[in-house]
Parts: structure tokens; sequence; C-alpha cells
């Protein structure tokens, strides 16, 4: 008889692949230069003027200077770097006067944690500003100089305008052009493709290059996210312009289906679409061809090439009234307010950073550990709320810097000081935009040593001072998982009930519109609608990272935000479809009351989902032409109920 071996798989459990996962992101070249440059060449030019030890201090400008530029239009670029120039001087003109005054110290940076937490919620660029803020108090307040107050922060104000005229030229040599950008700008020439290669038999192998663009475009822009602090226009206009190639995909599948040729003027425009947005530029004219469509097919590519044109128009273009002007300062001054002084969740982190962040700076006093405002450092990055997960940064960081650490201790030993070091410091920093988006903890390996070898490099203290490093790091990483993540237990929970629930509204609110007469709302309340899904895809991704059950239970989240997804997809093609029936005489829109019905019925998926109970029995509409939306809302609806009594609804995880 014969006896069949069995085998036995182990494998990791998710959070754990999550924390080590390398995810997919796109490379710049001319950032990986611009990096190499920014750092050594303000050392160079100090340890030719016999000053290393001031070159420190510039080069420590243009690190946080040239890290601050992520890509987009280069004014939103300008913004973050000028607030990290700005708050990073500040941060070290207030941490030199606090040097040595005991608990003043811990009480100065306890304000500079307040001044950091609520800066976060602003914006990309305050949120950026206020953690170099943060930052560089507490590299300044354990530093002790023998120099004028304002000496350091002048230093690194030089530093800092060296990077960021250095981000001005490559923009000017490198365009608007980044790697998310000409991502998205591939899924428009793949389709391109496809088009062109309608009737052949290249059509099968062009449909699954779509597909793969659009994938690789998904991660790239989940990659930029990810690692982006605060709101970023720039994602969300790419994210629109990638959600809006969906319907001209599938109107495109449908023309190559059919395999008869397009005449070579719809590929041509399809390209043209490609370069404006690789470009960022206005949208092209419409091909002739498509101006007046005599199929359904080409009715559909129309509709779909008129929406990404509207998303390519200039802000005073594609909205039909007057000219929209900057609100006053004192309107956006009291929109700040509200933002910054509304919101539990604002206030729960500030309590958790001034906590963690009092509490380091009061174990650098006892302590007394060489050099340890790292510990402060640690804390302040790993705490960063719209970095992701504290728990999952926490380890990243520790894991990272153990790496870095023997990196930065064989570079020590072989390299000697002064110009020698300064080839090394090129390389680490010319690493740094290409693992940035991929694993924070691979940033921490390489991050290290650039940070031992830019403090060695005027002090000298060769390979021990990684050992301090490590160890100031472990210090650090600790306090914020303890103090701020496992004595809360607000962390512990997935929290991804309320956001899931306001994506259902949205979706409720692009219905209500889909199907009326102002299709200029219907495609405004359609991009809200995507742009919230993002940010909830994004949400789940980095529970994901959470060591269980908080891992476990947003993993339950899935399948409801997969449906829901379909659900929006499946509005827009009835919406194409409906609108084109409208138009050629051949049918009715779906009757308001069957609009009505449907819209209900996901807006009480949303209220149950709140209110952590079983959704309500409510008819589904018996319109045709809403069956595809109705079918997704209904598995939506099985998901927020359970398999059993016992597990009522998803709110409970």
């Amino acid at each position: 008889m014969a006896v069949r071996a069995r085998r036995f798989e182990l494998s990791a459990p998710d959070w754990i692949v999550e924390l080590v996962r390398l995810k997919p992101a796109a490379i710049s070249w001319l950032d990986v230069l611009r990096m190499a440059v920014s750092i050594p060449t303000p050392l160079a030019v100090f340890l030719a003027l016999g000053a290393p030890s001031l070159g420190t201090f510039a080069g420590m400008g243009a690190m946080a200077t040239a890290l601050a530029d992520r890509g987009g239009p280069l004014r939103f670029r300008l913004a973050r770097q000028v607030g990290v120039g700005f708050a990073g001087a500040v941060g070290l003109y207030v941490g030199h006067l606090a040097v040595g005054t005991g608990w003043v110290a811990v009480l100065v940076v306890a304000a500079a944690s307040l001044v950091s937490a609520l800066l976060s919620v602003i914006n990309a660029a305050a949120s950026t500003a206020g953690l170099q803020l943060l930052v560089y108090v507490a590299i300044a307040s354990g530093l002790p100089q023998p120099f004028a107050p304002w000496v350091i922060p002048a230093l690194y104000l030089v530093g800092a305008l060296w990077a960021l005229l250095l981000s001005v030229l490559v923009s000017l040599v490198g365009g608007v052009r980044t790697p998310e950008r000409e991502a998205v700008a591939a899924v428009y020439r793949s389709i391109a493709d496809l088009l062109a290669d309608t009737g052949t038999d290249r059509a099968v192998a062009a449909r699954q290059a779509v597909t793969d663009a659009m994938n690789a475009g998904y991660d790239a822009l989940l990659s930029v996210r990810s690692r982006s602090a605060g709101r970023n226009p720039t994602f969300r206009e790419l994210a629109a312009l990638l959600n809006a190639a969906t319907p001209v995909t599938e109107a495109a599948v449908t023309i190559a289906h059919l395999g008869k040729p397009v005449p070579a003027e719809i590929p041509a425009g399809m390209r043209a679409v490609a370069e404006a947005i690789s470009n960022d530029r206005p949208p092209p004219p419409m091909p002739e061809s498509l101006r007046h469509p005599d199929t359904y097919r080409l009715r559909a590519l129309r509709t779909g090439m008129n929406d990404v044109r509207e998303l390519l128009k200039p802000e005073h273009e594609a909205v039909s009234t007057a000219p929209l002007l900057p609100p006053p300062m004192r309107e956006r001054l009291i929109r700040w307010s509200d933002t910054i002084l509304t919101g539990p969740a604002t206030w729960l982190y500030a309590m958790r950073l001034v906590l963690c962040m009092s509490l380091a700076e009061a174990l650098r006093g006892v302590l007394q550990l060489e050099r340890s405002y790292w510990i402060l450092l640690t804390v302040a990055i790993v705490l960063k709320p719209d970095f992701g997960s504290v728990f999952a940064r926490g380890v990243q960081r520790a894991v990272g810097t153990l790496g870095g650490v023997l990196i930065g201790a064989a570079l020590l030993a072989i390299a000697p000081n002064g110009a020698w070091l300064l080839p090394f410091i090129a390389v680490a920093a010319g690493v740094l935009p290409i693992v940035m988006g991929r694993n924070y903890g691979m940033f921490a390996i390489f991050l290290t040593p650039l940070a031992s070898l830019l403090i060695d490099f005027s002090t000298h203290q060769g390979p021990s001072i990684v050992v301090t490093r490590l160890i100031d790091t472990a210090t650090g990483c600790a306090v914020a998982l303890v103090f701020g993540y496992l004595l809360w237990p607000e962390t512990w929970r997935v929290h991804l009930g309320p956001q899931v629930a306001d994506a259902v509204d949205e979706l409720a609110d692009y219905l209500r519109v889909a199907f009326g007469t102002d299709v200029g709302a219907a495609r405004r309340q359609r991009r809200r609608t995507y742009r919230t899904m993002s940010d909830v895809r994004t949400a789940f991704q980095r529970k994901l990272a959470e060591p269980p059950p908080v891992s476990t239970n947003a993993a339950a989240w899935w399948p409801m935000i997969v449906e829901l997804e379909y659900a929006v997809d499946a509005t827009t093609a009835a919406a194409i479809k409906s609108r084109d029936a409208v138009r050629t005489g051949s049918g009715r829109p779906p009757s308001p009351d069957a609009v009505n019905l449907l819209v209900a019925d996901v807006r009480d998926l949303a209220g149950a989902l709140r209110e952590r109970r079983s959704p309500d029995e409510i008819p589904s509409p018996a319109d045709e032409a809403l069956q595809p939306i109705a079918s997704r809302v209904r598995t939506a609806r099985r998901v927020a109920a359970g398999p059993e009594p016992a597990d009522r609804s998803l709110g409970h995880v």
C-alpha cells in the first residue's frame, strides 16, 4: 500500500508579512542624483573652509529639505521644503535655548510636541514642518555647542536653501514628470495600444498589458499615499485620472471584442491624452470620429474621454462659473483653527505625543546616554499619525536601525575621516529615494548609516557611535510602543467602520445624482467617492501591519471594501449607459422612485455600520438598469450582517 507523504507548509502570519513586504515603487533617477549631491556638497564646502563641524549642521538642513521633496507640482514641493526649512531652524533655535535647563527642557519639548501634533492635521506641508520642528528641538537640546543661538539655525538654512535650489533645478530639467504621473500616463498609453491593435492577433496581449498598467498605476499611487504626510492634492488628481481610466478601459475592451479596427485618430487621440497627463498640460482636442459617434461602443468611449478631459482642464476652465479666488486670509485662519481645535482624534494624538516626548526627555536626563537626542527623534517619527501604524513603524525602525548599525559600523571602520567619508555619504543619500516608498524598515537601514556618517564627519567618534545609536533607537521605540500604543486601548481597535460608512454615504450621494441631468455634479461626486474609497483602502492596508487581533479584524473588512468598489464601478457603468440611451432615444433613465429606493438601501447600510447593527430589510429596486448595482449592494449587506446571528455586524470589529 502506497503511503502518501504529508507535506507541511509553514507560512508567516499576514501581519508579519506586511511588516517586511517591499511595496512596488517607481524610481526617479533624477531624485537619486539630487539626494546624492544635496547632502555631501555643503559638507565638502565647509571642510574646504576648515570648519567641518559647521558643515554638519548645513548638511542636516540639506538632508531634511531634500527628503521633503516628495514629487508633485513645484509649488507644493516648494511649500513643503520651505516649511521644513523654517520649522527646522525654529526648532534648532528653541532647542539650543533649552540646553542644560533641566525640567524646563521637558516643558519646552512638551510644548513643541503639542504644536507639532496640531500642525499635523492642517495639510501635507504643515504636517511635514511640524515633524521637523519637533525633531530639531530634540536634536538641538541634546547637542551643546559653543555658538550663539542663531548660528546653528543659520547654517541649517544655508543647507536647506542649497537643497531647495537643487529641487528647482531638477524640476526645470525633468519638468512635472514623476514616476507616479508616468505610471498613470502609461495606463492611457496601454489603452491606446489596445485600440490600435483591435482586429489583430496582438489584441489579447494588449488587453493584458492594460490590466498590468492599471495594477502598476494603483501600486504607484498607493505607495505615494502610504508615505505622504497629510493631504496630497497631487495624489488626488492622479487618483482621479486613474479611476477615470476604468470606464475608458471598459469601452476600449468592448471595441476590441468586436474585432473591427477603429480610425487611427482614436488611438492617436488617446496617446495625446497620455502625453497631457505626463506633462500636466490641458487636454487635447477630441478626435473627429468621436465627436459624433454612431455606435454605443464609441459613444461610451467618447463619454469616458470627456470625463478625462474634464479632469485635465485647469480648475478655472473646468468650472463654468466665475474664476475661483483664494479665500481671504481670515477665512483660511478660521478653517485652520476649526480643523485643529475640533475632533477628538487630533487631541488624542496630541496627548500621546506630549506624554511620550516628555517621558523621553525625562529619560534622557536621568539615564545620561551619549547623544540621547536620538531617543526623542525616534519617538517623534514613530508616533507620526499620517505615516501609518505606530506598531509597524516602531518594529520596522528598531529592526531597520539594527541593520543600519551593522552597515554604519562597517563603513566607519574602513573609511578614513574627513573627505574620504563624502563618497560614502553620497551613496547612502542616493539610496534613500529608492527605498523610501518600499518599506520603512529598509529606509531606516540606509538612513541610520547616513546619519552616523554625517555626525562622525565632525566628531570623529568612529564605530562606537552606531552602537550608541542602536541603544537610543531601542529606547525610543520602547517608549513609543508602550506609552504611545499599548497603554491606549483606542489604538488596539480597527476603526475602519466609520471610514467605510463614510464611503458608503459617498456612494449613496453618487447614486442620487448619477442618473440626473446635472452631469457636472455627477462627475464631481464620482471623484469624491473614488477618493474616499482610495483612502479606505490605504487605511485598511495600514491596519494589516498591526499584530492580532487588529490585523485579523481588519481583514474581515476586505470583502466589504471589494464589494463597495465594485458597486461604485457598476454605478459609473450604469450611468454612462443610461445617458447614452437618453441621448439616442433608445431608452429612459431609471425611475426616480427606483433610484431613491436604492439610495435608501445604501444609506441604511451606512447607518448599520455606524450603529453596529444588522442592516434592515429593504427591498431592492426592480428597475433592470439598476440591477448590477443592486446586486453588489445586496452582497455588501450580507457581508455586514455576518454569517450567524452572533456575528451581527462588521461594526463589532
